[in-house]
């Protein structure tokens, strides 16, 4: 893989799941970017804080600072007793959304 997809590509994928969980916070190989990698690329990849890798390989790359602020953003989801930490597409769009607008503001300031 090249680099990291673009944020409106993943917008894209996070708007044809609509509703459907894409996700789980605190997980590396179950969050939302995960789980889209797999999907789109093919593979199955692990998404951290920082850094993404491919299963099986020893190739990691660095995270855009859009996907690093997603990324937080997910894993700040309070999860109830027991539960999964499930994320919807909906909820994902969301996060996306701020993470967004948070660069923009840090471009204008």
């Amino acid at each position: 893989m090249q680099g990291f997809p673009d944020a409106a590509v993943f917008e894209a994928w996070l708007r044809a799941k609509g509703g459907q969980m894409v996700g789980n916070a605190g997980s590396c190989r179950a969050c939302p970017l995960a789980l889209f990698l797999d999907e789109t690329v093919g593979g199955t990849w692990c998404v951290g804080a920082l850094l993404f890798w491919q299963e099986g390989t020893q190739c990691f790359g660095s995270l855009p600072a859009w996907a690093r602020r997603f990324m937080a953003a997910v894993d700040a989801v309070e999860c109830l007793d027991g539960a999964d930490c499930a994320v919807s597409g909906y909820q994902a769009r969301t996060l996306l959304a701020l993470a967004l607008a948070d660069a923009e503001e840090r471009l204008l300031f």
